[in-house]
């Protein structure tokens, strides 16, 4: 049993908002090398930096074979350049030739228009090209764009993606920009609805922040899914308040029977700086209300060791919906390496896929709060579903939509209603929109109901150093590269491509004012 490094003492006074600087007492965030706790994560030879983590490889061929993996996939044909079979001409080895797509690939603009309609959203993003060669610490031959748009980032998400997408280059050679439907290969899938047979249990790792308030409570008024746990992160504010909000929220919820197992305080390498996004969501966490502290307490075992036991007590029956960084789920991966085998789905907010990040041009906030854990997560062999903000960005909650929860007469609705002002007041600021982007709730509902988003599939890998420090980079899996990668023989991970916004909208108001 791993030693309950990540607990801390939860009796301390109540985040108040006129605190400007409060910060989590029991955390340091810079030079922790003399914190016994870091000993924890040292592998045999004392190396902090070295830590190997097993992971389950998976193949798949490359012509991009449909997957078994519980869902309905509707076969797409990808569009692609043809290649002559050549050699190299460094290595004049025989490059096996890429067969040729029928001219019927190519689409007319009124075809075009009417796949649009009828993939939704409107416009496709632009997708990654070729990149030419990947080092851990340097990205080599990556350009990457950023147009500002306001204050950082479109208020119109996606509404002209020849402004805002990420170009992959060759090293002398020519951009192969792709349509979004085919950066998974041959296949675009839209899971079945989710069986009412038997509720899924699904823990939620959580660092409320209030979207993540609205998703606990939407995950409570669900009844496809059971809610079994609780786990804790640093995101938006630091682990020992985001303890305090979950017991605050499960009170408020009438739901204290619900465990809360506290996370770690420090990243997956310790070495990082935590970022918290208390300008986002207020001081305390849910919008400066300075709720009364909470008289129910975290269990003993951290949030490692709870997922662990879970995936132990359910094999193949735990749905994992992480809503912050992913260090929690590093540690029970590092903790017991069979636990990516035990597991039943990751499904994650996290990346930004051919889009800008919401930290900086090439980050987004969930992946850069801890981007080697990120990268474990995604190259585990785990089922992993990402949903980026390349889809929760297109699922706003409008004022008048606020307007309408406030007078209401629902538990939660009457409660989110004050929290949420913070919110709406931040992103009017920030991206200078009257509405909010449901970032949490989207990817509960992924989770809760598949058939809402469609998803690709290929190798997913993170950047951990440089100016593009937590960028997810996608690899389809449509080149056979003639030098060897970083994403070779990598597990490949679904990723949210489309989402019914307005399906999600409703969906999110009804059970929320209803409650």
């Amino acid at each position: 049993m791993v030693p309950n490094v990540f607990k801390s003492d939860t009796d301390g006074p109540w985040f108040n908002a006129e605190n400007q600087n409060a910060q989590d007492p029991s955390v340091e965030v810079e030079n922790r090398e003399d914190d016994s706790s870091a000993k924890k994560f040292k592998d045999a030879n004392g190396e902090e930096s070295n830590i190997e983590i097993e992971t389950v490889e998976k193949t798949m061929s490359s012509n991009a074979e449909q997957t078994t993996d519980k869902v309905e996939e509707v076969e797409i044909s990808p569009i692609v350049d043809p290649v002559d079979e050549t050699k190299n001409e460094e290595t004049q080895e025989s490059v096996p030739a890429i067969e040729p797509m029928p001219e019927t690939a190519t689409r007319s603009e009124e075809e075009d228009e009417g796949w649009r309609k009828e993939i939704s959203p409107e416009v496709r993003p632009l997708w990654l090209g070729e990149t030419k060669a990947w080092d851990r610490n340097t990205i080599i031959g990556f350009s990457f764009l950023y147009v500002p748009h306001h204050r950082f980032q479109s208020t119109k998400f996606l509404q002209d993606f020849q402004d805002v997408f990420i170009l992959g280059q060759r090293i002398g050679g020519s951009l192969n920009n792709q349509w979004f439907a085919t950066l998974g290969g041959a296949t675009e899938a839209r899971t079945t609805s989710t069986s009412m047979a038997e509720p899924k249990k699904i823990i939620i790792d959580t660092d409320p922040g209030i979207d993540d308030a609205m998703a606990i409570f939407l995950a409570l008024r669900s009844p496809e899914i059971t809610v079994i746990g609780l786990t804790t992160i640093y995101g938006n504010v630091y682990t020992t308040l985001a303890t305090r909000n979950a017991l605050h929220l499960l009170e408020v919820a009438g739901r204290t029977d619900i465990p809360v197992a506290e996370g770690s305080h420090v990243s997956y390498m310790k070495a990082t700086k935590l970022r918290v996004a208390d300008f986002v969501h207020g001081v305390d966490g849910l919008g400066n209300q300075n709720f009364p502290q909470p008289k129910s307490k975290p269990i003993e075992k951290s949030a490692a060791e709870y997922l662990v036991d879970q995936a132990n007590l359910y094999p193949g029956e735990i749905t994992v919906v992480a809503l912050g960084p992913l260090t929690n789920i590093a540690l029970a991966i590092q903790l017991d390496p069979t636990f990516t085998k035990k597991i039943g789905q990751i499904v994650l907010l996290g990346g930004a896929f051919a889009v800008n990040g919401n930290v900086n041009p090439a980050s987004e906030a969930n992946i850069f709060g801890d981007p080697e854990a990120a990268d474990i997560v995604f190259t585990s062999g785990a089922d992993v579903v990402a949903v980026g903000i390349n889809v929760t960005h297109q699922v706003i909650m409008k004022d008048s939509e606020l307007e309408n929860m406030a007078e209401s007469e629902g538990k939660f609705a009457k409660y989110l209603s004050k929290i949420l002002d913070y919110y709406f007041s931040y992103h009017r600021d920030a991206y200078s929109m009257n509405g909010v982007y449901l970032h949490d709730p989207t990817a509960l509902l992924a989770a809760v109901n598949p058939s809402l988003m469609t998803y690709t599939e290929g190798i997913v890998r993170v950047q951990t150093t440089g100016i593009t420090r937590g960028l997810t980079l996608f690899f389809n899996k449509q080149k056979r590269f003639n030098e060897a990668t970083e994403w070779n023989n990598k597990p490949t991970v679904k990723v949210a491509v489309t989402v019914d916004a307005p399906a999600v909208v409703k969906l999110v108001m009804d059970r929320l004012m209803n409650s």
